[in-house]
């Protein structure tokens, strides 16, 4: 019966060694499988960090660029100033530079109105004088009809007279 003993208790740590082998074969599986998922999700994290700092200097880039189209709408804008440009809103750029090219487009067209009457008005007054240069220059009548023609004095003359 010893025998059989011995027999059933080595079945039974063979079974039990069998089982614990199974297990740690189970175990270690289970720690690849997490080691996996690990590694997996390590390397979408670099990924992932990569993407940031790419989404980083872009923004910063975005925000280098913001800044020079304000400085730029701000260059454009502030020698207008003394024109009476309306004031622009440098924070939203679209709507600054609406504002500013709007108000140029209207500045324009006074200023084209008002060269265009100031240029009438010039015509005009250059005919007066050519029509008083005229009468002044001909020749102007005597009481009897004859033309007197006009004279010029002469230096020597005028000093004469003056004296």
């Amino acid at each position: 019966m010893r025998q059989d003993t011995n027999d059933t208790d080595l079945t039974a740590l063979r079974s039990a060694v069998a089982e614990a082998v199974r297990a740690l074969d189970t175990a270690i599986a289970e720690r690849m499988d997490v080691e996996n998922v690990l590694n997996q999700a390590n390397d979408e994290l670099a990924v992932a960090r990569e993407a940031q700092d790419t989404a980083k200097t872009g923004i910063a880039e975005a925000d280098r660029v913001l800044s020079l189209a304000r400085d730029g709408l701000r260059t454009a804008r502030d020698p207008l100033v003394s024109l009476d440009a309306t004031p622009v809103d440098v924070d939203d750029i679209v709507a600054g530079w609406h504002e500013l090219t709007t108000w140029a487009r209207v500045a324009l067209e006074e200023r084209r109105t008002t060269l265009s009457r100031l240029a009438q008005e010039h015509a005009a007054a250059a005919e007066k004088v050519d029509v008083l240069r005229k009468k002044s220059v001909s020749p102007t009548r005597t009481p009897n009809g004859g033309v007197r023609q006009p004279t010029k004095r002469s230096p020597k003359s005028s000093r004469h007279c003056r004296n």
